[in-house]
């Protein structure tokens, strides 16, 4: 959202908001700003709704809290191109300056050289000294002229390049969840735009964390985020080839596999349910071993007249079918529709 703020305003709201970051002990990041800055403004509701939700569920504010409510209420899908789009539109607008600023020099060299020869036409000698002068003091600017645009080509050259690099790994963090390192909604989305998915034979499957509220409470959200990049490691080694990983939610995971059909789905999803459980976990401050962490998952095959591109919510919406009857049948499964 664009707000329209005066000074008075801006620093009033600006105060509000460092004080809600240092309540919760974060620091005034882009993206925690603009969360405290939004819930200052008061008119984003679903963030409201989801931030006095944490706060009811004494859920800790911490940076992943403040990440969530970014990229599920801020964060926009064309915020990349408005980045980049003023830096390309600078270098061209002053490349373009520069090109019509030598334009001009070099058109009034040729008149003045129109004019030369005019002149030669009625030659006088009195005049020959005078019009050889003139000559080269114009040779001289228009040399100096087309030295001058081509530093400044080579510059927007350059700047460009780095623009361009900058855009890619921009392009690239917006697409990929930091904690998991796996795509984020944004990253399916662009890859299910890119890539042909309309084969019959591709499964999904949805996974969550068992208790994973239980394991916040008890071992702390950095110990979460721990076994969310753990668990995420575990599915990314599952996956090969077109096959896509995804953080779904803050707990959830998305498996896209290609030309896969719903028994060979069966097995990577118990390989990644079995593989999770295998894991060992420990507290770093007594070194006592804890619990193991499970997952649940729900596994759904494409029919025939289905789309990736067009049927994600509905296929998804299967899936999580599957997962609810594998959390009602005691978790740690996985279970199919």
């Amino acid at each position: 959202m664009i707000y329209q703020h005066n000074q008075t305003q801006a620093n009033v709201i600006m105060g509000k908001c460092l004080k809600l970051l240092e309540q919760y002990e974060l620091s005034p990041t882009p993206v925690n700003y603009a969360v405290a800055y939004e819930l200052q403004v008061g008119k984003n509701v679903g963030l409201r709704s989801d931030y006095e939700e944490l706060i009811e569920n004494r859920s800790q504010i911490n940076n992943y809290a403040m990440q969530h409510l970014y990229f599920s209420h801020l964060h926009e899908a064309n915020h990349v191109d408005k980045e980049f789009a003023e830096p390309f539109t600078n270098v061209l607008r002053d490349t373009l300056s520069d090109i019509e600023e030598s334009r001009k020099v070099v058109t009034n060299y040729q008149k003045e050289l129109d004019e030369s020869e005019k002149k030669l036409e009625n030659f006088k000698p009195e005049t020959t000294k005078q019009l050889i002068t003139k000559l080269k003091k114009s040779t001289k600017m228009l040399k100096a002229e087309q030295q001058k645009l081509a530093v400044r080509l080579q510059q927007a050259e350059t700047e460009t390049n780095s623009l361009r690099v900058n855009l890619a790994k921009l392009e690239k963090e917006a697409t990929i969840d930091t904690l998991s390192q796996l795509l984020n909604r944004q990253g399916l989305q662009k890859a299910l735009n890119h890539t042909k998915f309309d084969h019959p034979h591709n499964s999904v499957i949805l996974f969550d964390i068992d208790n994973f509220k239980d394991v916040n409470d008890n071992y702390g959200h950095i110990f979460g985020d721990h076994v969310i990049q753990h668990v995420a490691k575990e599915i990314k080694s599952r996956v090969r080839g077109r096959d896509l990983a995804i953080r779904y939610g803050g707990e959830e995971f998305l498996v896209i596999l290609a030309d896969t059909e719903i028994k060979g789905a069966q097995v990577v999803g118990e390989k990644i349910r079995s593989g999770v459980e295998r894991l060992r976990w420990r507290n770093v401050k007594t070194g006592k071993q804890l619990p193991s962490i499970t997952l649940s998952g729900g596994i759904t095959q494409l029919k025939r007249e289905e789309s990736l591109q067009e049927d994600i919510n509905s296929i998804i919406s299967r899936a999580d079918e599957a997962l609810y009857n594998a959390k009602s049948a005691g978790r740690n499964r996985v279970k199919f529709k």
